[in-house]
């Protein structure tokens, strides 16, 4: 039976919206994105990255423990933030994972952007969490694989029969940047990566999706990042989200 989390006092958007700030099915728990507002719709602490981390979490918190969960039954964490290179990831990322005291931490996407729509507001966080409909907590396991870089978050947790990957990127496993200024080799690299966890999300699995094909360097000229994705995934394959790109190797009108 599906539930929603409507909090009197809850904050609130500046304009009328029709969205839960969270809903429960089974054991699926999704919160919104949760940011330092007001319950009229004013920002709280305009410009602090920090300060608004802090609010946005103990607003998911609120959420979750409304229908009937908390942070410690969270699998994924979605985060955007305000950077326009001045941002401080690394303390994000810290004070986020300073809420997750649980020894496997949530997989987390870290999605930078130029503006989140309001003036003043740096962050807004939402989250996926799974709690058993008695109450039981699930059993999660970890994919951290050999030769990725180091991360405060899982690269991937598996619980039940879901598993929830993290942002992939293309880094070496002291965090250095591959291939800079090669979006087509970063993109075979992501894959790649997203493979490794993948694989060691499944037990014992008979097909793995490590094993994405490396594209050739001929084709590789001929290709942009898309269309090295869609080698690796073959028709029909996931849903995906993502820019338009109008760079000259991936759009013909570019």
């Amino acid at each position: 039976m599906r539930r929603h989390a409507l909090q009197a006092g809850h904050w609130r958007w500046p304009i009328e919206v029709g969205n839960s700030q969270g809903v429960r099915d089974g054991e699926m728990v999704f919160v919104g994105g949760q940011a330092d507002l007001s319950p009229s719709g004013e920002v709280g602490h305009a410009g602090d990255l920090c300060a608004q981390t802090t609010a946005a979490l103990d607003h998911m918190a609120a959420v979750l423990v409304e229908l009937d969960a908390d942070v410690n039954d969270v699998v994924k964490l979605v985060v955007f933030y305000r950077d326009r290179g001045d941002a401080d990831e690394a303390g994000l990322l810290a004070a986020i994972r300073a809420r997750f005291p649980d020894a496997l931490p949530p997989a987390l996407a870290a999605v930078p952007l130029p503006s989140l729509g309001l003036p003043g507001l740096e962050v807004v966080i939402e989250a996926i969490a799974m709690r058993g409909t008695s109450g039981d907590r699930l059993l999660r396991t970890a994919s951290n694989p050999e030769g990725h870089w180091d991360w405060p978050f899982s690269h991937g947790l598996r619980c039940g029969e879901l598993v929830f990957v993290g942002t992939q990127m293309p880094l070496d496993r002291t965090g250095g940047m591959c291939d800079p200024g090669d979006p087509v080799a970063q993109a075979q690299i992501n894959i790649e990566n997203l493979g490794g966890v993948l694989a060691g999300s499944v037990p014992n699995p008979t097909t793995s999706a490590a094993s994405t094909p490396i594209i050739s360097a001929t084709a590789r000229r001929r290709t942009g990042p898309r269309p090295v994705a869609s080698a690796a995934m073959p028709s029909p394959g996931p849903a995906r989200s993502g820019p338009a790109c109008r760079c000259p190797r991936c759009s013909p009108m570019a």
